[in-house]
């Protein structure tokens, strides 16, 4: 889920600056929303998992899937590249073959029906995400302005050697921090994987596997992390853990001998990290 967190960062790179951030600002930015935007943002999205259902869950799992599919079909960095030197370089916009227009119309018809999804399920979930908003309504306005400043930053010194960007201040759009629909579909644990927020991914061995099972993984910080099985309709059969563990590495073992053979799935659950994925048992 790479380009849905990079895509994260871009947005709320865009909605706070009103434009992409020149070179100059970029990576302080960059190294701003690692440490102090993600983290809380993060922490809120745990939260929320908690009030979905199951099959919501599975839902915005194929959701994230669909949208990364879209993502990876787009040209490469390289290639928009050189269609914008081509634009400047001839004074016209690059003309799209019928083929790519038709691929274009598709797409956006996909990612319209995908956004029509999610939207409805946070219709389904308004109160819980406004509650989780506004929790962190002090955060965000402090975001806002801090990075308004970077912003005021960069333009004097655009201003100092002469150049003239385009808007370049913390406006409005970076209230949209918190879209439903992109707070829905961001994966907590990848976009922490994104961005260093952890050491390690988490491992499951063997797997397949016909009796004893292998869990390492690692968390941020000291709490209490739940470890749960569940069937493949979701039904949680067995509790592996639910204790208090101190920030690092972890590993658990587990016996799915008595289970029939078939998929199943774990689930790490705790305030900062979150995790479900596939088991087989032989």
């Amino acid at each position: 889920m790479g380009t849905l967190a990079l895509g994260l960062l871009t947005f709320i790179t865009v909605t706070a600056f009103g434009q992409h951030p020149g070179q100059e600002n970029r990576k302080e930015v960059r190294n701003y929303i690692k440490d102090e935007v993600l983290p809380v943002v993060v922490e809120q999205r745990v939260k929320f998992e908690a009030s979905l259902t199951q099959e919501e869950r599975n839902q915005i799992d194929e959701l994230r899937q669909r949208m990364e599919s879209l993502n990876e079909a787009r040209p490469s960095r390289e290639e928009r590249q050189q269609l914008r030197k081509q634009g400047r370089d001839t004074g016209d916009r690059p003309e799209l073959t019928e083929e790519q227009k038709q691929q274009r119309r598709e797409h956006m018809k996909e990612r319209r029906k995908i956004m029509m999804a999610t939207f409805e399920i946070a219709d389904n979930h308004e109160d819980d995400l406004e509650l989780l908003f506004d929790e962190i309504e002090d955060e965000r306005q402090q975001w806002r302005s801090d990075l308004r400043a970077m912003a005021g930053d960069e333009e004097k010194q655009r201003g100092r050697f002469g150049h003239r960007g385009g808007r370049m201040h913390g406006g409005p759009g970076f209230q949209g921090l918190l879209q439903p629909a992109g707070f829905i579909l961001m994966d907590p644990a990848n976009v922490q994987e994104r961005f260093g927020q952890l050491e390690k991914e988490t491992s499951l061995y063997p797997n397949p596997a016909s009796n004893l099972v292998n869990l390492e993984f690692n968390v941020p910080k000291r709490e209490i992390v739940a470890v749960t099985l569940y069937d493949d309709k979701g039904t949680p059969i067995q509790v592996i853990s639910n204790a208090v563990r101190e920030k690092g590495k972890h590993k658990l073992s587990f016996d799915i001998g008595n289970l029939e053979s078939g998929t199943y799935y774990y689930e790490i659950q705790g305030t900062t990290i979150s995790e479900r994925q596939r088991v087989i048992k032989q």
